[in-house]
């Protein structure tokens, strides 16, 4: 075979290859969360504050996980709706916004720590309690207006999910004279601020997380680390932390998964059902859904070493008083998603092939000939 015929044949190839068809990497492969401890995972058993991420038992690496994506939580232990906005404002957010697919917010429960914690750790300092929320609930209104616009502005092209808060203190019989009980006015704060996160979110185009509903729907006192309480003497420190277990983690993550799957969206869900016996993974795809009314959900932090607050949504585990169901979506597949090196594998062979190729054209073109 002649040096003309391989370089002939190598050319050949080469055109051959740029005409094949070749499936461009989607640039949005991550998922950004942003907020507080609730998306940190602060708390739960394998939670690390350096950890990437920090928790594998968290709401956020379990939806990460589900929907083969890459997680990229940014969010921050402690964080209020002021530090949000600053969050969004930075050039940290404005980079990680340009691949996201998803960003998912859990935010505001930070915003009422103090207060509730004043009371709650000194009954008889009540003080201007009911004052000092009211002038809160009212500055979350702008502050949340403020937040989803500069995300939404950043990030124009990324599906925006926000939490609604729970009520962490909701098996709190405990009342407080001059105030009442501590359970009930969890709600009723926890609700008017739900108010104005949904209000903002339509406004924004962000999805609204449907968690508080689902927590008082199905939530037990295994959801929550602040579990159940008739007297203040019964209030340890574990009793004071508002952060959801990793059952209520899983609750959440049932939540967005909910959300997204109902927007509508092209989406790939890999789960996995555990059973005595076995562990079947099973992936579905999710190509339609009808968007399902929004709920909300309250939560309020107080009393651990970093307080936090979020929002916990979940439709797919019930749990009763010590006991937990688990559904097949609550107990996902928690493999890091390998998106990554998956389309590295793709994109190897055909570089080497090209390379190949143009090597031996241009020996080919470059050898001299026999005289």
């Amino acid at each position: 075979m002649t040096l003309k015929t391989i370089a002939a044949m190598a050319l050949s190839a080469l055109l051959i290859l740029s005409a094949l068809p070749v499936s461009a990497k989607d640039e949005r492969n991550t998922l950004l969360v942003l907020g507080d401890s609730i998306a940190t995972g602060y708390g739960l058993p394998d939670y690390s504050s350096w950890g990437d991420p920090k928790s594998k038992e968290s709401w956020a690496t379990l939806l990460a996980s589900a929907l083969k994506l890459e997680q990229v939580n940014i969010a921050v232990d402690g964080d209020t709706i002021n530090d949000l906005i600053m969050t969004a404002n930075g050039e940290r957010f404005a980079s990680e916004a340009k691949t996201a697919k998803y960003i998912c917010i859990s935010i505001g429960g930070n915003n009422f720590l103090r207060s509730f914690a004043a009371m709650i750790e000194d009954p008889n300092a009540v003080g201007n309690f009911e004052a000092s929320i009211e002038k809160i609930l009212q500055s979350t209104d702008g502050l949340l207006d403020t937040a989803f616009g500069l995300i939404k502005k950043k990030a124009p092209d990324a599906e925006i999910y926000a939490e609604t808060l729970y009520n962490p203190f909701m098996f709190w019989d405990i009342t407080v004279e001059g105030v009442g009980n501590i359970a009930d006015i969890g709600n009723k704060v926890i609700d008017r601020y739900n108010v104005f996160l949904r209000k903002q979110a339509a406004k924004h185009g962000v999805k609204v997380v449907e968690v508080k509903a689902e927590f008082d729907k199905n939530g037990g006192p295994s959801w929550l680390k602040a579990g159940k309480a008739t007297q203040f003497s019964e209030l340890t420190r574990e009793k004071l932390d508002p952060h959801p277990t990793s059952a209520g983690h899983r609750a959440i993550y049932g939540c967005y998964l909910e959300a997204i799957q109902s927007s509508g969206t092209d989406t790939t869900v890999t789960e996995e059902t555990t059973t005595a016996e076995e562990t079947t993974e099973i992936t579905t795809e999710i190509t339609t859904g009808t968007e399902k009314p929004e709920e909300t959900t309250a939560e309020i932090t107080t009393a651990t070493d970093k307080p936090d607050d979020g929002t916990t949504a979940g439709t797919t585990a019930g749990t009763t008083d010590g006991e937990t169901t688990a559904h097949p979506k609550t107990d996902p597949d928690v493999t890091e998603p390998g998106s990554k090196t998956a389309e590295l594998m793709k994109i190897i062979p055909m570089a080497v092939l090209t390379v190949m190729a143009l090597a031996v054209a241009l020996y080919a073109a470059l050898k001299p000939r026999r005289k």
